[in-house]
């Protein structure tokens, strides 16, 4: 038993690589790769390219906006440690069942680096997550009013 587990060890970089490479096999393996092709060559550049921008753009909004909270409650920390907190937090929300981890993540990076500040770590966070609650009322306030402009009202089933 020792020696598996010494031997996983030893070649944590080679497993890792064996099995992200088997699961990409069996994701290629399983989808119709000339529907791929098709679907890939249908995409509008423009509309590509202006997702793609708005994907890598908006986290560092995201950390500013999170940063002047974090300032504005007392907090010496640079603009590229909030972003690097933040890239770790989007990271672990992928994992866990919930926003709920991200956040508990960013929580404790801002508690290990101002150790007697963990009320004001928290409610930062708590406090970006309102402003989140609130931007979405407002774009949706908008988006209602819009369609009621334009006589066209549309029923979400879940």
């Amino acid at each position: 038993m020792k020696f598996f587990f010494g031997f996983i060890i030893k070649n944590k970089r080679v497993i890792q690589f064996l099995i992200s490479t088997l699961i990409i096999a069996y994701i290629f393996s399983s989808i119709d790769l000339k529907q791929l092709w098709q679907t890939v060559k249908s995409i509008k550049l423009f509309w590509f390219s202006l997702a793609w921008l708005i994907m890598w753009i908006s986290p560092f909004i995201v950390s500013y906006k999170w940063w002047k909270i974090l300032r504005f409650q007392g907090f010496n920390l640079t603009y590229l440690y909030i972003v690097k907190v933040n890239w770790v937090g989007s990271f672990y929300n992928q994992f866990f069942p919930s926003r709920v981890g991200g956040d508990a993540i960013k929580i404790l990076y801002l508690i290990r680096t101002e150790k007697d500040q963990k009320l004001k770590s928290s409610m930062s966070v708590i406090i970006d997550r309102f402003y989140n609650v609130l931007g979405l009322l407002i774009i949706s306030y908008y988006a209602v009013l819009i369609n009621i402009s334009q006589n066209q009202i549309y029923i979400f089933y879940l």
